[in-house]
């Protein structure tokens, strides 16, 4: 029976239920006699399929793997094709690879026409998208209206499985009153994307909510790319934490070195924007970050704004990844973008010339000494006068090409004679104050200690960013963040006691600071409105909410990123921002990871 169909082509019916049996409990053999197929004609139809990145000794090995990716859901490296293998069975016709950016016709037609049995189907589907939009409107209005005819539209949307439907329209609805196509179509794409908007001036001042919006306009940006290559991106750019390095994400996703940098040439190539006849969510970032990024009147990017922006958004991240990756999504060519990535850098070079002949200027007129000198006040020092012993420091800094972090620097102090090691721009921004500032400070070092400390039950180990001899033979350990608001986040919270208490008993002085000389004091001293408190002590005592949970009422009530910091702080919540949950009681054990209930 297996040999029956040999050599017959497969088609999009029968890939789905091969995809949707996979998750079953039948073994390769059981498969393989339903089809009617071999068990390596099954492998080999799983293999072009998925695609996997590796080779496996054997049938069986590839089959488990392909069941285990498809089991882990939108979490696998095949998370498109659990979008396929869910909806297709309940509708019995395949879906369409569009919003996946997947071409699923081309093997029934190799001419390049749309089979008559996929017409059909989208045909059908095309009418279900009708009826669910009728169903939606009447139930809202409570009176019928007339049925939406723009075709294009109605093609995106016949792509989209229905839950994703379903609450698109009720958001759209909600905060519309109509369900308009367009509109539609957009939130199925990316919830709230119209939402996310930015000026120039917010880039200029450093306004806090540049780096959640930016993150989503980028992300958003990225909605053609499959699910895989998004999430490394997000780990290239930084946004689970800190900007790994492609050693990193290769281990991460059991892949060579360089099939992750053609990965993210891949995507970066995708990510250029151009016009359509349907406008997508990376349309509107598009068309939000050329509003952003270009002096008025002029048609080219701004360098001094693409470089505010992009070390706003992700600080960590390689610096030509990001300014490209900006570049592409504002619909520039390769020549293009290579000269934004020119230009920024340029002006990179110019902006640290300055800034040094700054804190020179500084330095003649006392400023430098007044910003150091607040420093240590607000520092932790230990009670009494007993000065601290101790010999001199080194560093213990891992070499930068084994580091996790991918945008590393080095600076080269005058005073101590050799290159000095830093992580951020905002590490650099504190090494340059220190060096100048010499009536105050002795010595300096960078990652000259590893400490450990306990979060959820398990013993992790860091290294303080920078320990500092004054000229009074006291010793400072600083801990430097790019913003303020991450004073509050619960593993910064857990880190600053460990190294306080550390300090305390060696007789050294500690303290967490931005480059601004902020301090979680003051975090904790700044004004929210009490309206603001009680929307979200009420939210809370629901229970744990995540960013989707907590987004409707931030746009209601205007909740900034420091609201919420300044009250983790003054009310001891646990706040983590990757993947982002906030509770009153700790998230004990995977709670952490696993979508909120």
């Amino acid at each position: 029976m297996a040999a029956a169909r040999q050599g017959k082509r497969w088609d999009s019916a029968e890939e789905d239920i091969l995809l949707d049996e996979l998750r079953g409990e039948n073994t390769l053999q059981e498969i393989a006699a339903r089809h009617r197929r071999s068990p390596g004609g099954i492998c080999a139809r799983l293999e072009k399929l998925l695609k996997p990145e590796q080779e496996f000794p054997s049938q069986e090995a590839l089959f488990a793997w392909a069941r285990s990716e498809l089991r882990k859901g939108h979490d696998g490296l095949a998370g498109w094709a659990v979008d396929r293998a869910t909806a297709a069975p309940d509708r019995g016709h395949p879906v369409l690879g569009t919003f996946m950016g997947l071409d699923m016709t081309a093997q029934d037609d190799r001419e390049g026409r749309t089979p008559a049995r996929v017409r059909s189907n989208t045909l059908t589907r095309r009418d279900e998208v009708v009826a669910m939009w009728s169903a939606a409107t009447a139930a809202h209005s409570g009176h019928q209206a007339q049925a939406p005819t723009s075709r294009a539209e109605l093609d995106v949307l016949a792509t989209v499985e229905d839950t994703r439907l379903h609450e698109a329209a009720s958001a759209v609805l909600r905060c519309r009153g109509e369900l308009n196509l367009a509109r539609w179509v957009l939130e199925c794409d990316w919830p709230d994307v119209e939402s996310l908007r930015l000026t120039a001036e917010q880039i200029l001042t450093e306004d806090e909510d540049v780096q959640r919006i930016g993150q989503e306009l980028l992300l958003a940006g990225l909605g053609k790319s499959s699910t895989r290559d998004r999430e490394i991106m997000r780990m290239r750019l930084g946004f689970t934490g800190e900007a790994a390095t492609l050693d990193a994400i290769a281990l991460r996703f059991d892949l060579s070195r360089e099939r992750i940098r053609q990965i993210q040439n891949k995507v970066l190539e995708r990510a250029r924007v151009k016009p359509t006849r349907v406008r997508r969510c990376w349309h509107h970032v598009h068309d939000t970050l050329l509003a952003a990024l270009r002096t008025a009147g002029r048609a080219e990017l701004d360098a001094a704004l693409v470089l505010s922006f992009v070390e706003l958004v992700a600080p960590l991240a390689p610096r030509e990844v990001a300014v490209t990756l900006v570049a592409r999504l504002c619909g520039l060519g390769a020549e293009d973008c290579r000269s934004v990535v020119a230009a920024v850098q340029e002006y990179y070079a110019n902006r640290e010339r300055h800034r040094k002949q700054q804190l020179q200027e500084e330095k003649k007129r006392g400023r430098l000494t007044t910003k150091v000198q607040q420093i240590l006040d607000k520092a932790d020092w230990p009670p009494g006068h007993t000065l601290p012993a101790g010999g001199q420091a080194s560093p213990l800094r891992p070499p930068i090409e084994s580091n996790r972090r991918s945008n590393p620097g080095q600076w080269i102090s005058d005073r101590l004679g050799r290159a000095i090691g830093y992580d951020s721009e905002a590490e650099l921004r504190v090494i340059q104050m220190l060096e100048f500032a010499d009536d105050l400070v002795a010595s300096y070092c960078e990652q000259p200690i590893r400490l450990s400390y306990t979060l959820y039950g398990n013993r992790h180990d860091y290294y303080p960013d920078l320990l500092v001899d004054l000229r009074d033979g006291r010793r400072l350990l600083l801990e430097v963040k790019a913003r303020i608001d991450e004073f509050a986040l619960y593993e910064n919270v857990v880190k600053f006691d460990a190294a306080t208490q550390f300090c305390r008993t060696l007789g050294w002085g500690f303290a967490a600071i931005t480059p601004r000389g902020e301090t979680p004091a003051d975090l904790a001293a700044r004004p929210v409105a009490e309206h603001i408190e009680h929307v979200l002590h009420q939210h809370l005592g629901l229970g744990p909410t995540d960013w989707r949970r907590l987004y409707p009422l931030v746009i209601e009530h205007g909740i900034r990123y420091s609201d919420i910091a300044t009250l983790v702080l003054r009310h001891s919540w646990y706040w983590h921002k990757h993947p982002f949950r906030l509770s009153t009681t700790p998230l004990e054990g995977n709670r952490r990871w696993k979508p909120l209930a």
